[in-house]
């Protein structure tokens, strides 16, 4: 019945998730490790449902602290594993389009200042470009061919 509640949980939580991916099978594991280990803190080697309880509990405080994409209001695991929300991998790949689409036309690196003008048209504001321009060179997935000029690492 405790694994049941756990199972059941994990399953909710994923079926709730429209964008971003909440639970993976390796969060399911955790969750009965947590319930295991709170019915050895009772000197008991069967796990309850208070048990499974109180493991979604300590798991949904954790993702609260450090997996809640505010901008969604989700759990999202992903931002946990790579230090990247959802919203930042969409206007990443917003980014990448408008490089990719400057580069094309150009025949050449694109200047920042295009890259930055075209998002702000897509809606993004001027310094969370640079930010994730900053953040997307570091990566490697763009480099600076010249000085304020950028190519994708991958064409």
């Amino acid at each position: 019945e405790a694994i049941e509640r756990i199972k059941n949980y994990y399953v909710d939580m994923r079926a709730k998730a429209k964008e971003t991916i909440p639970f993976t099978p390796r969060q399911l594991e955790a969750f009965i490790r947590i319930a295991e280990a709170s019915a050895r803190m009772r000197l008991s080697n069967v796990v309850t449902v208070e048990d499974a309880d109180k493991a979604i509990e300590i798991v949904e405080y954790y993702l609260t602290k450090v997996g809640m994409e505010k901008d969604l209001g989700s759990f999202n695991i992903d931002l946990i594993t790579t230090g990247i929300t959802k919203t930042q991998k969409d206007k990443m790949k917003v980014i990448t389009q408008i490089i990719r689409e400057i580069c094309r036309e150009i025949d050449a690196p694109a200047p920042i200042e295009e890259i930055v003008t075209r998002a702000q048209d897509e809606g993004m504001e001027k310094d969370a470009v640079e930010r994730l321009i900053e953040k997307m060179r570091r990566e490697g997935s763009i480099y600076e061919a010249k000085l304020g000029r950028y190519s994708l690492t991958s064409e």
